[in-house]
């Protein structure tokens, strides 16, 4: 499933995963890498439950919509996109911009690109490169623009070629996919508190929400109240 990325940020293969590979895939992906905004929760009820391939001139009234546009593609095509380029409202106010744009469109354009391609993420921690694990020169991404009126953000073009394999069980390992909402933060964090066994938790969340969740993100909110990178 492909994700997609928030502002200025830059920055799966069909054999049997193994801890090892996993382990290889997560090395180095920041927080600004993550496609998708999970710090948010989305609203089931936001948009329809569009499923299939982006589409050139599918428009949202919304950016809220537009992201679970993209949430529901990455899911359905296990590929992840950031946002490789994208220009906000007010940055376009300061170039020169002066036609209506509604305010709830946030971006006025946007470049989304697989993040298989793409520039090499430094961390802010370390300031090391991240690893080349992720970088094969995938060109594989789409480009959102603000229509004329100004009322609507539109895919403007599309390139969904990847040129590497995708599989579901590495996606849903991917940090960006597995990434708690703040609601499921609390709700893990106050298990925490009553001495809940981390295991279980694991489980809890697992059938909950269908969502994978490793131990060491568990036990890292056990510390901090939030993940570590």
């Amino acid at each position: 499933m492909e994700i997609i990325y928030e502002e200025d940020a830059t920055t799966n293969d069909d054999e049997e995963l193994t801890e090892k590979d996993i382990n290889e895939k997560q090395d180095g992906v920041s927080d600004e890498e993550s496609s998708v905004d999970t710090d948010e929760e989305l609203d089931d009820d936001a948009c329809e439950n569009n499923l299939g391939d982006i589409r050139v001139n599918e428009s949202f009234t919304s950016f809220k919509l537009l992201r679970k546009r993209v949430k529901n593609y990455q899911d359905f095509s296990n590929s992840v996109f950031y946002k490789r380029d994208c220009k906000t409202i007010k940055r376009a106010r300061k170039i020169g911009v002066k036609r209506h744009i509604e305010a709830c469109l946030k971006y006025y354009s946007i470049h989304y690109h697989c993040i298989h391609g793409g520039e090499k993420f430094q961390s802010k921690a370390t300031g090391q490169r991240s690893s080349s694990t992720f970088q094969n020169g995938c060109e594989a991404g789409f480009n959102v623009n603000v229509s004329k009126d100004g009322m609507s953000l539109y895919i403007k073009n599309t390139n969904l070629q990847h040129n590497h394999e995708r599989i579901k069980e590495l996606y849903h390992h991917l940090p960006q996919v597995r990434k708690m909402t703040p609601k499921l933060k609390q709700k893990v964090k106050g298990l925490l508190k009553l001495k809940a066994n981390k295991t279980r938790i694991q489980d809890l969340i697992s059938k909950e929400t269908g969502k994978v969740v490793l131990l060491k993100d568990i036990h890292n909110l056990n510390y901090t109240g939030e993940e570590k990178e």
